[in-house]
């Protein structure tokens, strides 16, 4: 046979499978026919799977079997590798034996010595693969001798038998050798091509499970994107509202502290110099009022934009660059409400001339007819000052505040936090501290603590609790029970009182106020800040649920001994 088609044959037969194959190579013999006392032929049968996490299937056998053909003998096991003897290494018989098996690849190698092997016996591979089900593939070679095998009696085999008529021909040796060598050839492509068809079969399949986990990834990702669009509506109308009502609330206390003032204002109104301040005073609360609803329109705008472009193909990048806009909106609005309230407080000193009235610092909280609690702090939402340094220091707070951040009548506009220094300064013969949460005037929670032996922060401990508004504080643990609270950066969650901190899923508790404009969890996104959140019902809520809600402002009471 010329050489070039046997060289590209055998490299066919390297590149369309790395699985099973079986071969039969002859060494040099001694002149006259008698037998080197070296090896005279080597058997070589290897399997190999690929490393791939879809095939399942493992070598759990490779078994090489003889007979000679001249006399009918049954086949006999000559060398085994199995999940039970994965090595084999030895001499037996006239064969040397090599192999080793993995749950991958298996290999034995026997090197013939005896002569009646290599010249008329005839060899047989079987190896045996195991998927993940306990399903059994069998894969068999055939090598030697002159007629086709009859692997029957003694051979491992779940397939059919491959049967052929064959009618002996006179041969010399040096022909034998070359039909033997052709008949090895065909039935080492045979088994090529039956292993490239089970590849082309194992291929099919792992495209159908490439098509199924598309399929899934799909889904999730047309899940996520249905997530996404409700939460951003959701979010941006729940901002929108608040900034609509923070308006609201800012217009009724401008017209009540500019009301407030000119009932204050001296008698000599026609003074030219007073005129003439006054109306500059309200020329910039006007400017800064038509300011406010041009941001306000310009949100409300930028929110419908958001909502109706959300669903097209560019909805990632248009929510983007509309959100960047809103935020840049709201910081701009929250500037000029500071530079309102600052023009109204300026104009009362020009407009008044007269001592302020003095405000009453006892209150009948509780409704038992004594007016025994002294209020020591005011925390007023959204005015964007910090509540904790507020509380701590009075740092944010002005020299004098509005009388109505002495009290909570709602109908008096505040928009400051309140602290009563000397309250603070003599923090001593305390029975009692109150922690009552208000909205809209009216209080929604209270905690009563004991407050001897208290500081201005060691009195908001568990311990110290003496009743609730909240039937589960006294019986659940608390992860969070602290004035200063969480103290990074992105959260800043003050007078905090939690349960879990796990996840945004699991985060609950009954009352905390947040510092942070962009909080860690969805219910913490905020255009102004503080804001104070408290679980609504009778118990601690998930912050994450409709169980929650938002107060306008929280008070700290004392009562003494």
């Amino acid at each position: 046979m010329a050489p070039l088609p046997l060289i590209t044959l055998i490299l066919l037969q390297a590149l369309v499978c790395h699985g099973f194959d079986f071969s039969l190579s002859f060494e040099s013999l001694v002149a006259g026919g008698t037998s080197s006392p070296s090896v005279c032929a080597v058997l070589q049968c290897i399997e190999t799977l690929n490393d791939d996490q879809l095939d399942s299937r493992k070598v759990t056998a490779l078994t090489i079997y003889r007979r000679i053909a001249s006399d009918g003998a049954p086949w006999k096991q000559l060398a085994k590798v199995s999940t039970a003897i994965p090595r084999d290494n030895r001499v037996s018989d006239g064969r040397r034996i090599t192999g080793d098996l993995t749950e991958k690849q298996a290999n034995l190698t026997l090197g013939l010595l005896k002569a009646a092997d290599c010249a008329e016996a005839e060899f047989s591979c079987v190896a045996i693969l195991t998927d993940a089900n306990g399903k059994n593939t069998v894969m068999k070679s055939y090598v030697g001798g002159q007629t086709p095998p009859d692997q029957g009696s003694g051979v491992d085999d779940i397939g059919q038998n491959i049967a052929r008529d064959h009618k002996p021909l006179s041969v010399t040796a040096e022909q034998s050798s070359e039909i033997r060598e052709v008949k090895m050839m065909i039935s080492s492509l045979m088994d090529k091509l039956n292993c490239i068809e089970k590849r082309f079969e194992d291929s099919a399949k792992h495209d159908d499970k490439l098509e199924e986990k598309l399929e899934t990834l799909k889904s999730g990702v047309t899940d996520k994107l249905h997530y996404l669009e409700s939460n951003v509506r959701s979010q941006l109308e729940s901002s929108t509202n608040r900034l609509e009502d923070r308006l609201e609330r800012l217009e009724n206390r401008l017209e009540d502290k500019v009301s407030q003032i000119f009932v204050r204002q001296p008698s000599d109104r026609d003074n030219e110099q007073f005129q003439n301040k006054a109306e500059h005073k309200l020329d910039l609360i006007l400017d800064a009022v038509v300011s406010t609803n041009t941001s306000i329109h310009y949100i409300q705008d930028k929110t419908h934009s958001t909502a109706t472009n959300f669903p097209s193909k560019s909805a990632g990048v248009n929510t983007f660059d509309n959100n960047t806009q809103l935020v840049s909106s709201i910081d701009s609005l929250s500037a000029i409400t500071h530079d309102l309230v600052t023009s109204v407080q300026a104009l009362s000193p020009v407009c008044s001339n007269r001592a302020p009235e003095s405000v009453e610092e006892f209150f009948d909280v509780l409704g038992t007819g004594k007016k025994e609690w002294r209020l020591a702090f005011r925390g007023t939402a959204y005015n964007n000052v910090k509540i904790y340094p507020a509380y701590m220091h009075g740092t944010g707070i002005p020299a004098e505040v509005e009388p109505g951040c002495k009290h909570f009548n709602y109908s008096v506009p505040c928009v400051n936090h309140y602290r009563n220094k000397d309250a603070f300064d003599n923090w001593n013969n305390i029975d009692e501290v109150l922690l009552a949460v208000f909205d809209k005037g009216q209080m929604v929670k209270r905690i009563v603590f004991n407050g001897h032996g208290s500081t201005i922060t060691s009195w908001f401990e568990a311990s110290r609790v003496i009743l609730s508004s909240w039937d589960d504080m006294k019986t659940q643990s608390q992860n969070f029970f602290s004035i200063e609270g969480e103290t990074r950066p992105q959260y800043m969650r003050r007078f905090f009182i939690n349960h879990d901190y796990t996840t945004c899923e699991t985060f609950k508790g009954w009352f905390f106020v947040g510092e942070a404009l962009d909080g860690g969890c969805a219910t913490e996104k905020t255009i102004a800040r503080p804001f104070i959140q408290f679980a609504a019902g009778k118990t601690m809520a998930v912050w994450q649920s409709s169980g929650v809600a938002r107060a306008d402002s929280f008070g700290v009471f004392l009562k003494y001994d």
